[in-house]
């Protein structure tokens, strides 16, 4: 299971950097991009969940906490 989740979190960062390579414009201007997109699609009153979720979400965790917090998890499942 270790080894399943360090594989998964390496997958993951190599797909992403793999499609920022693919881009035809900065990772900068994609995340603005899609930032914009996001910041829309509930401001029109279609979605208030989202909107309702998107308005408490706290601010976004560095890859690498997020990877300490999985591995922390799984760990202390096994006791």
């Amino acid at each position: 299971m270790v080894n399943g989740t360090a594989m998964i979190t390496v997958a993951n960062g190599l797909a992403l950097a793999e499609r920022t390579r693919a881009l035809p414009w900065s990772e900068e201007r994609e995340q603005a991009a899609r930032a914009a997109y996001l910041a829309r699609q509930p401001a029109g009153g279609a979605y208030p969940r989202l909107a309702e979720l998107l308005a408490g979400a706290p601010a976004p965790e560095d890859p690498d906490g997020a990877f300490d917090r999985a591995l922390r998890r799984l760990l202390d499942s096994f006791g």
